[in-house]
């Protein structure tokens, strides 16, 4: 491995966010000690095929949201050939974060239906 410019060798890195103030920090937003968040799948509703220019990919930082409030943001998203519909991955509380919570994320200046997908989106071959 290739020697961290920053560190000599044997010395400790330290977390640039002491670990302490991420637990307060997940306290005080409902997490329990927890990370408050938590990075999801979302599968967007198929208005149209992967074919077709009307099926938009929301940008990074699109907004996800949850009865009309703001709950979270997209990390990325992709048009699936496999699916033939859009994917996503964003951050949502906890709480939303079970599979099948229906959720909204801005597409294209609309909201867009999107369901919490377990991962992977595709099963992988051989899994049983």
């Amino acid at each position: 491995p290739r020697p961290d410019p920053g560190h000599a060798p044997g010395q400790r890195r330290r977390h640039p966010v002491p670990v302490g103030d991420l637990l307060r920090l997940g306290r005080a937003e409902g997490g329990g000690g927890r990370v408050a968040r938590k990075l999801v799948g979302l599968t967007l509703a198929a208005a149209a095929g992967a074919d077709s220019p009307d099926a938009q990919v929301p940008v990074r930082g699109a907004g996800i949201s949850h009865d009309g409030r703001p709950v979270g943001k997209v990390t990325s998203a992709v048009l699936s050939p496999a699916l033939e519909r859009v994917i996503a991955l964003g951050y949502v509380p906890r709480a939303l974060a079970e599979a099948g919570t229906r959720l909204a994320v801005e597409q294209a200046g609309d909201p867009a239906g999107a369901v919490v997908t377990g991962l992977p989106f595709v099963p992988t071959v051989g899994a049983g």
